[in-house]
């Protein structure tokens, strides 16, 4: 379909007319033709146009259909030489603006970066509760290693110093207005340092700080806080009291007031003493809320529209 296309668009195209004769005349003709470098002119034999663009369209077009196509090709080199030559250059200077992007980045203080994560947090989906334990932890952590710090040069060992620290310090270091000097904040006894769990649930929070720094090319991967072990909180056994002492805490003194329950006010503290439940509960009851559950005497307390059973001890 390409040859009757060009003959269609070329027309009359290096045809000419002699004394009623049709003749090909190629001016100048490309050296590929094997036609010579000067003009090429043949007589056709025929008087009929439609003959001579037949001839000249089986064995002239072909000729130059090779040559529009091999000129394309070369043109086409060119363009894809040039657009390598441009890639390579314009990837060139996008790398370099990146770096030059992510080092800006990396150069971020501390502080900055703690300022950028509040000001995420408040536009997304946290309650103002968990923004106030975030604004919190970032305080934390601004103060013991430095709002000056740069965030590329927080590591392990720097999370590991932040752990190490909180767990030396008092139980409400944070609320102390003078801050800034951490030695003066040490816990003196160590029954009143910053609880394991405490510091734990810091670190829960810290992590999901870097995971977003991460994810903003603010920090390279990994997260420094991953990896740190939190240290094992020991169960603290507070002063046992003996069954006597027991009782003696469940008889309360009779208050000024004369308008009270004798019997009320002798059986509440211990109902509470036997079942565990508290004073304003017992206070609630009334003989409809003592019930028989499975052959146990029971008293039924509603909290929190929740109805709990608590059995009676067969002392009481």
């Amino acid at each position: 379909m390409l040859f009757p296309m060009l003959s269609l668009l070329m027309d009359n195209k290096f045809l000419q007319k002699r004394k009623n004769t049709w003749y090909i005349r190629v001016p100048s003709p490309p050296l590929e033709w094997g036609l010579g470098n000067k003009e090429f002119l043949a007589s056709l034999k025929t008087s009929d146009i439609r003959s001579a663009r037949l001839i000249r369209d089986k064995y002239l077009t072909p000729l130059m259909a090779e040559t529009a196509a091999e000129g394309m090709l070369k043109s086409l080199l060119k363009s894809v030489s040039l657009a390598n030559e441009n890639t390579t250059q314009k990837m060139s200077e996008l790398r370099a603006f990146l770096d030059k992007e992510k080092a800006e980045k990396l150069d971020l203080s501390l502080k900055e970066l703690s300022d950028e994560f509040i000001n995420f947090t408040h536009k997304g989906d946290y309650s103002p509760a968990t923004i106030k334990l975030f604004t919190s932890t970032m305080r934390a952590l601004n103060i013991i290693l430095g709002p000056n710090t740069l965030i590329r040069s927080i590591d392990k060992k720097k999370m590991i110093m932040f752990r190490d620290t909180l767990l030396s310090l008092r139980a409400n270091w944070l609320i102390t207005n003078n801050c800034e000097n951490i030695n003066s904040l040490k816990a003196k006894d160590p029954a009143d340092v910053v609880s394991p769990t405490t510091v734990k649930n810091y670190f829960r929070r810290i992590k999901t700080f870097f995971n977003w720094a991460i994810s903003e090319d603010f920090l390279p991967a990994p997260n420094p806080a991953e990896s740190i072990k939190m240290p094992f909180q020991k169960t603290v056994i507070k002063q046992v009291i003996s069954i006597a002492e027991a009782d003696q805490l469940a008889l309360l003194e009779k208050p000024i007031t004369q308008s009270y329950d004798e019997t009320t006010w002798k059986y509440m503290p211990l109902i509470a003493r036997y079942t565990g439940a508290r004073f304003a509960e017992v206070a609630q009851l009334t003989h409809m809320d003592i019930i028989h559950k499975h052959d146990l005497l029971c008293i039924s307390i509603i909290a929190m529209v929740i109805n709990h059973l608590r059995p009676l001890a067969h002392s009481v």
